[in-house]
This record gives structure tokens, sequence and C-alpha cells, in this order.
């Protein structure tokens, strides 16, 4: 008894540092789980838990609680996401039912966070298994997993993910069993790689491509060893177990089988169920037709970049390797078909993504699962590293020092930045995320924003407009009674705008009439801003510097260009002073120009900056100020002379505190008319592009809309701000311009983003017609805001 104890205390000994390392990695996690909000998957992937466990367990049917309600749920066979594993999500529902369904949500989301982060946390012991039979040095093992736990996208979805997350860690376990299988074939060994694998499969179909090259080499392994027709009968006894196991925690397989599993792998083999558009590179891109790069700059910008370089280093180093052992005839060892399949974990998919081009969204998440093989070939680096200064010791320490301190760093970063590690990206991409790719997809930010708000609005009841948030069950049960969700902006006394699939700029400048009172933000990237209604529109006018003048738009504001050789200075008058307590202006260029300045001026013609007496934000391609009211007869902006400035619309709105009473300038349009939708002609100008006006049928030849000027002008453009859907714009758009209203000349245009501009033409009437359309189009014509553009004066 006292020997057992003695080698027990030994191994411990022997073991602290990674005894204390997963020791702290456990406390922290089972400290900070509740911190997080619910992820937008969360939901459905519950429902498709229940719906399973309805199927296994059909006594639950008639169980209805706050929680839940089985009989409202579909059957599996009628559910759109009946081919989706869920076994391992059937454990929090297994815990639900322990409770007889009577925890509230807040609860039930709390096990299902504790509940993905402990299946992370077994998958690291696993992986550290991994790495110490690859490396056979316990630091160099935990090293490998240090990076792993120290991956600041892996570890915050680690929490909440209940896919990417749940198909990594069953990945990892998954893989050690089919190395220990491909090491060494036997029950002991054949048992847990088949029941293993078949979770692996349920959760990701993709999984089944391990235990196919573990079975694969381990036979080819065999032949070479002559000893095949043993290993023939390990391997098919694998597979059939395998596929057994599979059938038996997959429902939807249950009946009609062999229909079934081909049903499944017909889904999956094409996947074209998501296809909304994709946020990438700046752009809108349909998620069915991504470029082949778009896995590779996620990847590139969002792991730590120190890894990423030991992870090549490393790739290439065994392929160095393996290509030497296979010129020396040098290939059968166990070692080099460890390698190998880790080699095919690695170059499989991402050669699947370069020729299937499968549907992807939302970042990597969908190949997390090949990222614990990277961090084994980022060790490998470290290792090859270590060999070359063997002779050098101090260099040698010095060297894995140095990414000690790296993963340190990362370390700091992650805990500043907790719960948000999700929003990392590393140096190369953290100046291009704001305006360039998905940031909050998961809408995590919604629990802080709404506790802010709780805690800020003391009423009983809290309107909120929501364009997506679903955290609020996170919150105490008090503050979760007083959140009431409305569906429009109108009723709404507050919005909560996440900014998730857009640039920043075109999230912020959503909410022009609110003002913001509070916002979530990591590295200066916005997740998420409280808008609270503050202000009412006055009036709208654009401006745009040509390279033989300007234009601006008839609305009742003269604009004269004052630039100088080295400054462009366009200064607007309006025809008399107002009071106005806010201004925001944007330009169609992507970015600001250098030293760009917005001044307001009163009566007498002194200016001043409104970046030196306002509430000042700046986006890419614009600025908004909220100032104490006061008399404002001009505005001017001022900035260094820009070619890429010149043809660009500098949209520019002035507002008056809400409930302030209105008396709009004079524009230069006197009336709008169209026989289709009449009573939402009023939206087209009224400085809100959450309004619209839309023919209310589907688009066709002859729809019109008109356009009558207060008196005869010059003008040389047209803006149709999109309407509702970004569908909705007008298919084959003809423009007539009339000075009597009878007599209708076609005007010859040039489409740039939403403006029609044209050569100057004196008019007192327009006309707007669709011309030959498309039969079935399916899509409506929509205008959220009017812009008529007319010459403007240069002043020398």
């Amino acid at each position: 008894m006292q020997d057992r104890v003695d080698k027990v205390w030994r191994t411990v000994k022997k073991n602290i540092l990674v005894i204390l390392f997963f020791a702290m990695f456990l406390c922290y996690g089972l400290y900070c789980f509740k911190d997080y909000g619910i992820s937008t998957d969360e939901l459905i992937e519950r429902d498709s838990a229940l719906i399973n466990y309805k199927r296994i367990f059909p006594s639950v049917t008639e169980i209805k609680t706050d929680s839940v309600d089985f009989a409202q749920l579909k059957d599996l066979s009628e559910w759109k996401d009946r081919y989706y594993g869920v076994a391992l999500q059937l454990v929090p529902v297994m815990i639900e039912h322990m409770f007889d369904f009577q925890l509230s949500l807040r609860q039930v989301y709390l096990v299902k966070h504790c509940y993905t982060f402990l299946l992370f946390f077994v998958s690291c012991i696993f992986f550290y298994k991994i790495a110490y039979m690859l490396s056979r040095n316990r630091y160099m093992a935990l090293l490998a997993t240090a990076m792993l736990v120290l991956s600041p996208r892996i570890f915050s979805d680690s929490f909440y993910n209940m896919k990417d997350m749940f198909f990594l860690p069953v990945f990892v376990v998954n893989l050690y069993f089919a190395i220990k299988f491909l090491q060494k074939s036997s029950i002991k060994t054949m048992i847990p790689l088949a029941i293993i694998s078949a979770l692996c499969t349920n959760t990701r179909i993709v999984g089944g491509i391990l235990i196919f090259f573990c079975l694969l080499f381990s036979f080819i392994k065999s032949i070479m060893e002559k000893r095949w027709k043993k290993q023939f009968f390990y391997c098919l006894g694998t597979g059939v177990l395998c596929l057994g196991c599979y059938i038996l925690v997959t429902p939807i397989t249950w009946t009609n089988t062999v229909q079934e599993i081909l049903n499944l792998a017909g889904t999956f083999s094409n996947y074209t169920k998501w296809s909304f558009d994709v946020f990438y590179l700046g752009s809108h891109v349909p998620s069915t037709d991504l470029p082949w790069h778009y896995l590779f700059v996620w990847i590139g910008i969002s792991i730590p970049v120190l890894y990423l370089i030991l992870a090549v280093l490393g790739l290439v180093d065994q392929a160095v390797v393996g290509l030497r052992a296979v010129v020396r005839k040098d290939v059968d060892t166990d070692e080099m078909w460890v390698r190998l399949l880790l080699f095919m974990m690695l170059i499989v998919p991402i050669a699947y993504v370069l020729i299937k081009r499968p549907v992807l969204y939302t970042g990597w998440r969908h190949f997390f699962f090949i990222y614990p093989v990277m961090i084994l070939f980022a060790m490998f680096a470290v290792m090859r590293i270590c060999a070359l200064l063997k002779r050098w010791k101090v260099l040698q320490w010095s060297a894995v020092g140095a990414i000690g301190i790296y993963m340190l760093f990362v370390g700091r970063w992650m805990l500043r930045s907790h719960p948000y590690e999700f929003m990392y990206f590393n140096h190369i991409g953290r100046n291009l995320a704001a305006e360039n790719f998905d940031r909050d997809y998961w809408d995590l930010a919604g629990l802080e924003i709404l506790q802010y708000l709780a805690d800020l609005d003391q009423r009983d009841e809290i309107k909120v407009y929501m364009t997506m948030n679903y955290c609020a069950p996170m919150l105490p049960e008090e503050d979760y009674k007083r959140i009431k969700e409305v569906y429009t902006v109108e009723e709404a006394e507050y919005v909560l705008e996440p900014y998730r699939d857009m640039a920043e700029s075109d999230a912020y400048f959503q909410w022009v009439l609110y003002n913001e009172i509070y916002r979530v933000e990591v590295d200066g990237i916005k997740l998420q801003s409280i808008f609270q209604r503050g202000q009412q529109w006055l009036q709208s006018t654009m401006v745009r510097e040509e390279r033989d003048g300007i234009s601006y738009s008839l609305d009742g504001i003269t604009w004269i260009d004052e630039s100088t050789n080295d400054q462009t200075v366009l200064t607007g008058e309006l025809p008399e002073a107002r009071d106005i307590d806010k201004v925001t202006a944007r330009t169609t260029a992507d970015r600001l120009p250098e030293n760009f300045v917005v001044f307001v001026g009163n009566e007498e013609g002194v200016f001043e900056r409104l970046d030196q007496i306002a509430g000042y934000t700046t986006v890419a391609d614009g600025i908004s100020a909220v100032f104490d009211m006061r008399s404002v007869k001009y505005i001017r902006i001022l900035y260094d002379k820009d070619t890429a400035m010149l043809d660009e619309n500098w949209n520019i709105d002035l507002y008056v505190p809400l409930g302030y009473e209105l008396n709009p300038l004079e524009s230069g349009i006197q009336e709008v008319n169209s026989d289709n939708n009449p009573k939402e002609l009023p939206n087209v100008k009224d400085g809100d592009s959450n309004t619209y006006w839309t023919t209310g049928v589907e688009q066709s030849e002859g729809i019109c809309f008109d356009i009558t000027l207060k008196d005869e002008q010059k003008i040389n453009g047209i803006t149709l701000e999109m309407g509702k859907n970004e569908t909705d714009y007008p298919r084959n758009l003809e423009i007539y311009t009339s000075l009597d209203g009878e007599d209708w000349r076609p005007v010859s245009y040039k489409l740039e983003g939403e403006t029609y501009l044209f050569e100057p033409i004196d008019s007192h009437y327009i006309r707007l017609r669709l011309g030959e359309t498309e039969a079935g189009i399916g899509w409506n014509w929509g205008i959220g805001e009017l812009t008529v553009i007319t010459s403007g004066v240069i002043m020398q």
C-alpha cells in the first residue's frame, strides 16, 4: 500500500506543473462561464436537442413548463435540421429532465455553457496526451496545450458555440484513440475508437475522415508488416461497430436507415442551405460565391501571428522529414504513420474547401477542428528550434522564453477583453476589422448592453427595438421581465444595434435620429451600441466637389466653393438661421480625407469647429456631432486637397431636439407623385433612412415616380437612396425632364452607386419611369431618400 502511495506521489511531483496548469484552467473556466451571453445558434440548437430527445423518449411529449413545451415542437421527421447530429447536446437536456424541466432559461443556458466548457477542458487533457506521445516531453506537450488554451477565439467559443466547439473536442479525443489504434490495434483500442468516431461523425459528418484515414493507414501499415489478415478483421470490426454506434446515436436513422443515411450524406456533400450574404473584405458576398481565399484570410487575421508562423514552419519541417524518409525507404514506423495522419487531417479539409467551395460564413469557425492539428505542427517547429539550438543552451532557452512571453501577452489580452475574446484580431487584421469583416456575429455583447440598460432605466417597462439580441434570458429575472421588445422603431425608447455583418460606419449612421448613450468595444472596434431617441431631422443637404466646380442638392441650402490650392473649403448657407443641436456628415468615399473638419457659423459669420464644441464621433467615412443648441446660418467642411474625393458626395444632415417645433427649410422640390402607394410618398424627404416609399407591387414597365421642382432649375443628377431591401433598386430606370410637364425629354445618365448623373439640363419637372422589366422579378421598387442635384458656385 505504501509503495502505491509513494508511486502516486512521485507521479504528482513529476507532473506538478501539468496538474497546476489544468487546475488553474478548470477553476478559471468554472469561474467565468456565467459571463457569456446567449449566442444566436443556441436557441435553434436547443430546439434540435429537445426534438431529438422527444423522439428518444416519447413520454415527455405532454410536458409543458415555462422553459419548454414539447407538444409545440415539431416531430423529428418534419424538423428542418433533422440531419444535424445532436448526440452530445442531449446531456444538458437530460440535466433539465432531472429537474423536471423546471429550470429557468437562464439556468438552462448556464448549464449549457458549463457543459460546453467541460467538454473543451476534457479535450485539452487528451490533446496534452497526444502532444506528449508525439514529443515525449511533458514541457513541450504543456507548451502546446497552453497555445491551444491561449487562443482567444477558441477559448471564448468553448462556452457557447454548441456546434463547432462540440466538434473540436470530440475530434481531439477521436484523434487520440485513432493514434492509439494506429500504433497498436487491439480490442482495447478498437472499441473506444469506434464509439468516439460515431460521436464525432454524428456531431459533424466531416468527422468521418478521421476514422477513414486511420483504418486505411493501419491496413496499409499491416500489409507492409505482412500481418494484414488479422488487421483486416480489426478494421472491419471497427468500421461495423462505428456504423452501429452512429445509427444508435442518430435517431433520424432509426427508420428507413439506408435511405436516411444517404439523405444525410447528400445534404452535407453539397451544403447550400445557408444562402445569405457574408460581409467579407468590406463587401456583402453571397455565401455560395465566396472567393477561394476566404478561409485563409480569416485564419490569417484571427490567430496569434507567432502561432501561425510556427504552424507553417512545423508543417514544412514535417513535410521535409517525410520526404527524406521516403527517399531512405524508412517509412514503416509508427511515428511516420501518425505524422501522415496529422498531415491528412490538415490538408484534406483545406483541399476540400479549395475544390468543392462549400458554404462558409461567420469567420472560419466551421474549421476550428483543424486548429489543434495546427498547434501540433507548431509544437514540431518549437522542437526543431530547440534541436537546432541544442548546443547553445542560452539561445535555446531564450527562444522558448520568447514564445512563452508572447503567449503571456496573448493571455493578458484575453483577460483584458473578457468576455469578448472572440473579437481577437491579430496585428495583421486589427486595423481592418471594423470596416471589412464580421465582428460580433454571435451577438454576445447583447448581455452587457441589456444589463446596462436595465441598470440605467429603472422603470417597470423599457421599450427596446433590437435588430438582433438573444441575451435577455441571461438577465436576472427581475430585469428580464422589464425589457419589452418592440418591433418598430417608432415604438422604441431605445435602439440596440449590433455591428455584426456590415461596416461599422454603415450601422452607426442608420440611427442618426438617436444619440449613442453606451457602447461595447474591444480594441476600439464597436460590438454593439445603445441609441436613445434624441433628435428629429430638420434638413439634409448634399454637395460634391468636381474637377470644374461643385454640385449640390436642391434643399434650400446654397453651397459655394471657397477652396484654395491646398485645401478644399465648401460652405453652405441656410436661407435663414436655425437652432440646431446635431450635425452629421458622411462621404460616399471609403474614408475621410486628411484633416477633415466641420464648422458651424452664426449670422455674424463666426465659425466654430464641431470637434471642439461637441460630443464628436468619427467613423471610417463620416462624423456625428451633438452639441448644445445654437443658431446656425452656415455649414462648412474643410479638408486637405485630395483627388480621391472628387466626384464623391458629402451628405450632411441637420437636427433639432426631440419635441422641438419643426419649421423645415424651403426645399427646391415642391412635390412628388406616384399612383403607387401615395401615402408613403412623404417618406422620401423626411431625412430618416428607416422610412421609405415602395411601389407595393412587383416592378413592371410603366411604373412612374414624378418630381415637381419649385421653379426652373439647372439640374445634373438625382440620388435615390435604397428602399426597404437592397433588392428594391429600380430595374432599367428611364429619366425624363420637362419645362412644362407635357413635353418630356429623355436623359442619358451615368450611374454611380445610388446617384444618376447627367449633363446639366434646365428642368421644372422630372419623371422616373421603369422601362422594360423581366417578368416575375419578384421585387418592389423602393426609395428611402430622394435628392435632386444642381450646379454650384465657385468663389475665387
